[in-house]
């Protein structure tokens, strides 16, 4: 399901860059045109995005390296870095391809469950129920609140999913997975990835992973077990999170991984606790998704910013915010 209304979080990473006293982390989710528009980017426009970077002068960094430049102070105006959420297997099957022929490293956040598993998302499967769902409304009670609505057009499915999204996201992340099942049984509609062969949903394979780690171009962080919001988690569950995040990592891919994005990654998403239980679990730097340049004045290793990247926003428009670094952007809010 494609969200009808067009973003331009591109022109805001271009100004947050040239405006900023340091690099800036871009983050990315789907490459893919059969998603939400605002967690995606078509791979013309993934392509277009990487070339663009390059023309302006940009240096991609590795994340660790922008990361220790900022916190070392060392940090310039036009560094980037990208990185990924959540291990989508068109990260592998369309982004990998273009970031091999710009020769630009990455870093994807992983979701282990996903992989380790092939358990969909819940985001997934809340995206799949209403945009595939043949029934006209909807009444869903989650934790005592109702959300409910029309499923007659497009932007109501959007709208729809907002909501029922938002209010996933604010309830106990115990009762996720409840609360999606009596969603998709309201709306008739259940995702099984064993029998759904879109790259759009699909987890990438260890084998995967390891391809693109063996490269030198890929690194991979953690990204929570079960994509569960942290900041809504009890102490224990948000330690237990993490830790069985890293172990898997670990097992995986023979280290423990430096780097953790959390889910979300809004205020409230996150605390000083869960960066404690973060540190505790091994990793020893954390990024947000609040939108800004990765300064050394904002910057702590549990803190990091990021700017979202996603939506339709066409070439011209991405060339006109990078010729003009004095306009007045607007900021697209990503979820997930």
């Amino acid at each position: 399901m494609r969200a009808s209304k067009k973003l331009i979080a591109p022109a805001c990473l271009t100004l947050c860059a040239l405006n900023a006293e340091a690099g800036v982390i871009l983050l990315y989710h789907h490459v893919d045109v059969n998603t939400p528009a605002i967690t995606s980017i078509s791979p013309d426009q993934f392509d277009k995005h990487l070339a663009i970077i390059e023309k302006e002068g940009f240096r991609v960094l590795s994340l660790d390296t922008l990361i220790d430049n900022a916190l070392n102070g060392d940090a310039d105006v036009k560094e980037v870095a990208i990185t990924f959420d959540d291990g989508y297997e068109s990260n592998y099957l369309l982004a990998y391809p273009l970031l091999r022929k710009h020769a630009i490293p990455a870093t994807v956040f992983l979701t282990t469950r996903f992989l380790e598993e092939r358990a969909p998302l819940w985001t997934c499967r809340v995206e799949y129920a209403v945009g595939r769902s043949q029934r006209t409304e909807a009444r869903v009670e989650i934790e005592g609140t109702v959300v409910s609505g029309t499923l007659n057009s497009e932007d109501a499915r959007v709208e729809l999913l907002r909501r029922l999204k938002n209010a996933l996201k604010a309830t106990d992340q115990s009762r996720l997975a409840e609360y999606c099942g009596s969603i998709e049984d309201q709306l008739g509609v259940r995702l099984d990835l064993a029998g759904d062969d879109e790259p759009a949903r699909q987890p990438l394979s260890w084998e995967q992973v390891s391809e693109m780690a063996d490269s030198g171009l890929i690194s991979f962080g953690g990204h929570s077990h079960r994509h569960v919001i942290l900041g809504r988690c009890q102490e224990e569950s948000m330690r237990e999170e993490v830790r069985l995040c890293n172990d898997v990592l670990r097992t995986r891919l023979g280290d423990a991984q430096r780097t953790f994005a959390y889910p979300n990654g809004k205020p409230g998403d996150y605390s000083q606790t869960s960066h404690e239980a973060v540190a505790a679990a091994g990793f020893s730097c954390a990024l947000i998704t609040v939108e800004g340049p990765c300064t050394v004045g904002r910057t702590s290793p549990f803190g990091a910013p990021r700017v979202s990247v996603s939506g339709d926003t066409e070439p011209w428009s991405l060339v006109g915010r990078l010729v003009r670094p004095g306009s007045n952007a607007a900021t697209a809010r990503t979820e997930d």
